[in-house]
């Protein structure tokens, strides 16, 4: 019976794409861009950064960004609402989709069109769809249809390349080994961006005062995510520690997973969740505390202290699983909070150092600090 629901579903899929056909009597318009993050929850990561610079280099491409929140701002060319004809009309005639998740799979795409999925995840930690241990049996289906939306996605090593796309996407086009934009001003210290995010946070900056961001990944599935928010204050005991450890004054950050929708509240923590550029954080911070997110990778690029703290590692790992197990990732990690404390004490920054050096050149990095002229340079050949 399940089945039997799972393909009917498809076809519905499929019938309600043809219908959205009846747009294509509209000519593409060659040199108009349709942005999309997370599907138009957010103006923010590798679509924004792009747009900025697309923008900035040809500013007779007409940029659009597809929003459900009609307050959110962005500097384009025109805003429309995601949930709207407007939004089909300007998917079927815009010469370029740009977005860092997957499409509506009922969204039809022509086969001029140029469709850049530039993803959000850098890092390649938790396993997903056709890798995980419990894989979702409607992936078949979903995958089938997605796999041929896209014209390429933007990878940041080939370790991604094949653990991600290849294995658990069975993704068989083309991929850009360049990085992702967003991680570009990771690679340049640029103060002005650091001040930015104090003057937003309202942290007094000074040479002693420190950030220490505490970013976890969410549990269960995107669409009923889960964090056991004992944990914060968990984390939060170790500050003092951290403070000793590394002679500065730190402000404690916590900016949950973007499917995340509680609240913290707790007047030690600065809730950085609504702050709209994770990268400006990540820039602004002197240290990072995860668990299994693809943002250590994102931070590992600025060679900063990361911490892990995995108190469910062992039924993560039954009911996901890893690409790379913890105890071969250079990130220091503890299980129960003593071995976190004790992670931090023993922390030796050379050796750090080199074992960041040995895990980028394992997973073979593509992030170089020039990843949005490259895909630029790629959108631009498309164009021609």
């Amino acid at each position: 019976m399940r089945s039997i629901k799972l393909k009917v579903k498809y076809l519905i899929t499929i019938f309600i794409e043809n219908i959205l056909k009846v747009l294509w009597i509209f000519p593409l318009k060659r040199k108009q861009v349709l942005f999309l993050s997370f599907d138009g929850k957010q103006v923010a990561d590798n679509p924004l950064y792009l747009c900025r610079y697309i923008k900035e280099k040809d500013p007779s491409v007409k940029t659009i960004w597809a929003l459900y929140d009609d307050k959110q701002s962005v500097q384009c060319d025109l805003i429309i609402p995601r949930k709207s004809i407007k939004f089909f009309f300007y998917f079927c005639t815009s010469k370029t989709i740009i977005t860092n998740n997957h499409l509506s799979s009922f969204l039809p795409l022509r086969k001029k069109q140029i469709v850049l999925n530039t993803w959000h995840g850098g890092g390649c930690m938790k396993r997903v769809c056709f890798a995980s241990k419990s894989p979702n049996p409607y992936d078949k289906y979903f995958f089938k249809i997605q796999n041929k939306k896209y014209t390429a996605f933007n990878s940041t090593s080939e370790f991604v390349d094949k653990k991600l796309f290849r294995d658990s996407f069975h993704y068989k086009g083309e991929l850009l080994p360049v990085g992702m934009p967003r991680n570009d001003i990771l690679f340049s210290h640029n103060e002005s961006i650091a001040d930015k995010v104090y003057k937003s946070l309202n942290i007094q900056r000074n040479e002693k005062t420190g950030i220490i961001l505490y970013a976890p990944t969410f549990r269960g599935n995107a669409n009923s995510a889960e964090f056991n928010q004992s944990q914060i204050a968990e984390i939060f005991k170790c500050v003092d520690l951290l403070n000793k450890k590394f002679n500065k004054e730190f402000v404690f950050l916590f900016r949950a997973h973007h499917t995340m929708t509680f609240d913290v509240k707790d007047k030690n923590v600065i809730i950085a969740t609504d702050y709209p550029d994770m990268q400006e954080l990540l820039c602004a911070s002197d240290i990072l505390i995860t668990d299994y997110s693809s943002c250590s990778y994102d931070f590992s690029l600025m060679k900063k202290p990361i911490f892990l703290f995995v108190p469910d590692m062992d039924k993560y790992d039954k009911e996901q699983g890893f690409y790379m197990s913890i105890d071969k990732q250079p990130f220091p990690y503890g299980v129960t909070l003593d071995e976190f404390k004790n992670a931090i004490e023993c922390f030796d920054e050379q050796d750090y150092l080199r074992k960041i050096e040995t895990y980028h050149k394992q997973i073979g990095c593509y992030d170089h600090g020039c990843a949005t002229e490259k895909t630029y340079m790629w959108l631009k050949e498309k164009w021609k």
